[in-house]
């Protein structure tokens, strides 16, 4: 990464080709099979273009690198979960909805049956 940072785009191609399949996997990790993984293949290696100049070799390559998977993994999902509720995926349940007991009588047919049979 220095290399690149000194100008050599030689350098770049290098690490595309050393790490691409890396973040490929972690991609695939973190999302699962989507059909978008190559183009985020292309969107982390984009962020490490636009990130070039602000690179501090403090940590090793691969911990930057893969934070940056890490971070546009997450930005994916967000952005994937409203498109999941309006493809009818389904409200999602409310956590007393979750709680509910389906096989218990409903309160209201009970107070209706006593008011029933007390008239």
């Amino acid at each position: 990464m220095q290399a690149y940072q000194a100008g050599s785009e030689e350098a770049f191609e290098r690490l595309v080709e050393a790490y691409s399949g890396a973040v490929y996997g972690l991609l695939t990790r973190f999302l699962g099979p989507s059909p978008e993984r190559e183009d985020l293949v292309q969107e982390v290696f984009l962020r490490v273009i636009r990130a070039r100049e602000h690179y501090q070799p403090s940590a090793r390559f691969t911990t930057w690198l893969y934070r940056i998977v890490f971070n546009l993994a997450v930005n994916q999902s967000e952005r994937a979960r409203p498109k999941a509720a309006l493809a009818g995926a389904g409200p999602e349940r409310s956590a007393l909805e979750e709680l509910e007991d389906v096989r218990a009588e409903d309160p209201a047919r009970d107070l209706e049956r006593l008011d029933v049979a007390s008239a």
